[in-house]
């Protein structure tokens, strides 16, 4: 798989649901469709500022990074904007 996919929508969370989050308040909650199966939609975090976020768009291009954890076995995906695919967009 590419890690490659498109901003499906988002929202900014400012309060947590589950007290495991309440020091990531706020975070930006992506949906993202996977270019290799249309209709496929992941739920991830943004990988970046969630307050100043990069003028999101639907439709924009995102790609997969990989965030460590305190678990060296367990590492969480993230999206953030492709900016080579924005470039040639």
């Amino acid at each position: 798989m590419s890690g490659r996919g498109t901003l499906f929508s988002w929202s900014t969370n400012f309060h947590s649901v589950l007290n495991a989050f309440d020091a990531a308040a706020p975070y930006l909650c992506v949906l993202v469709e996977l270019v290799e199966q249309p209709g496929l939609i992941l739920v991830s975090d943004f990988a970046g500022d969630p307050v100043e976020n990069p003028g999101l768009r639907i439709g924009m291009p995102m790609q997969v990074a990989f965030q460590p954890t305190q678990d060296p076995h367990i590492v969480l995906p993230q999206f953030r904007v492709d900016l080579l695919d924005e470039d040639q967009a």
